[in-house]
């Protein structure tokens, strides 16, 4: 049998320990339903109510709450804790755009189609079917470079899930500048995030204008 034992001279040992309410990312939201007012803390998907809500808000809400969350990165010292909160929103705000694109799926079968499943995923192929099926110019709607930015990030989130955020060659060939990174961690930065949220939050409102119109108009 082996036994440790640890001692130590000092006798107080002070950890300062970040810390928030959840006031800091508490958010509100009137339902376009049945207007009742509630607050929210993350991502969510409908009024507690009435169980019904425009699916933009809902999206938006989960934004700004995404946007809550990354000036909670400031007050903490730990990078490690840092990293993992900033991983943590970067995988909510897709999951919470994917919903959003879902909605439209449901709510507009004959503008985007039910196949495939991740559609609001696969950028490339989104924006392919954006200009070709529905003839609407995508540059209109997002520019060259926000379309870039996006498609990058999306597959930050698909290495960040599926390869422990580590570069790989399907990353390389959809984002090839990043070439030189090849086997190496993505070093994942708070204002990559907030850029983010401001494309999507754009994005997201001229999607649902083209659902619209194309509804209208068909």
């Amino acid at each position: 049998m082996i036994r440790l034992k640890v001692s130590s001279n000092i006798d107080e040992l002070n950890y300062e320990i970040s810390h928030y309410s959840g006031k800091e990312v508490e958010t509100y939201l009137v339902c376009d339903n049945c207007g009742l007012e509630f607050a929210i803390y993350g991502v969510f998907a409908t009024c507690p109510d009435c169980g019904r809500i425009n699916s933009l808000s809902v999206f938006q809400k989960s934004l700004e709450v995404s946007s809550k969350r990354l000036k909670l990165v400031e007050l903490i010292e730990d990078e490690d804790l840092k990293e993992a909160i900033l991983k943590d929103t970067l995988c909510s705000i897709i999951s919470a755009f994917d919903g959003f694109g879902k909605s439209l799926k449901k709510k507009y079968p004959g503008v985007f189609p039910e196949k495939p499943k991740n559609l609001f995923q696969n950028l490339e192929v989104l924006f392919g079917h954006i200009e070709n099926k529905l003839c609407f110019p995508v540059a209109e709607i997002i520019s060259y470079s926000d379309r870039t930015e996006l498609i990058k990030m999306f597959q930050v989130r698909h290495i960040i899930q599926h390869n422990l955020g580590v570069i790989d060659e399907e990353f390389i060939k959809r984002v090839p500048e990043k070439s030189h990174m090849l086997n190496k961690k993505y070093p994942l930065r708070k204002l990559e995030i907030e850029n983010l949220i401001n494309m999507l939050s754009e994005f997201s409102t001229r999607l649902l204008y083209i659902a619209e119109k194309h509804k209208n108009d068909s």
